[in-house]
């Protein structure tokens, strides 16, 4: 729209309107949370299967391993003598014994898995709905919380996502975030949403920092 045009230089003074939308609806943020939620659950069943591979190729092995020392035994006990002897040692409960620990070291896990591991019960529990401790501006808020991926430079962290504003700029340590808002349990979630969508709409013509 031209508001003026000057008459000597022919320059136009034009009038815009722009309309921003950056919050987050309601639908946009329960498929958010969804989504991190079958993240975490997929992540689990992967590294389960793979654990339950190993361990059926770990009890495979064992049970060829006691195959072959029952026959080294009948072997030891057919030639009899030093010789006999010699062999029948491979199956003695001493060496089952070494074998067994050696089977345990084996399962033990590593410092990588212990960590996605960790990463994955803690974001089980994050993971959801807040709201704030205090008021501001008269009222409580409400932001949805999802747990960053682990990264050894950083601490726990969260990236936080409002309905006026959607996602934060950066993460926000894990512990700041817990000492200012407090998890909605699932029971709430109903009544959570007619609040999530007001704000959602406020802020197409309300400008606010939270």
């Amino acid at each position: 729209m031209v508001v003026c045009e000057d008459e000597v230089s022919g320059g136009k003074t034009f009038h815009v309107v722009l309309t921003i939308d950056k919050g987050l609806n309601w639908e946009s943020a329960r498929q958010l949370f969804n989504d991190a939620s079958a993240k975490v659950g997929q992540q689990g069943r992967a590294e389960g299967e793979g654990e339950e591979d190993g361990e059926s190729g770990e009890v495979e092995e064992g049970e060829k391993g006691k195959e072959g020392r029952g026959k080294k035994r009948k072997q030891g006990q057919a030639e009899g003598g030093s010789g006999g002897k010699e062999k029948n040692d491979e199956g003695s409960p001493e060496k089952e014994g070494k074998d067994a620990k050696e089977g345990k070291e084996g399962k033990k896990e590593t410092r990588e898995a212990k960590e996605m591991r960790q990463w994955r019960e803690r974001a089980a529990r994050v993971n959801g709905f807040y709201v704030s401790q205090r008021e501001w501006l008269g009222r409580k808020h409400y932001v949805l919380a999802i747990l960053c991926a682990p990264s050894p430079a950083q601490k726990a962290s969260v990236q936080i996502f409002r309905p006026r504003t959607s996602a934060a700029n950066r993460p926000t340590p894990l512990v700041d975030f817990l000492d200012k808002y407090s998890k909605l349990p699932p029971s709430k979630l109903s009544s959570l949403q007619a609040i999530w969508d007001t704000e959602y709409e406020e802020s197409a013509t309300k400008v606010s920092r939270i």
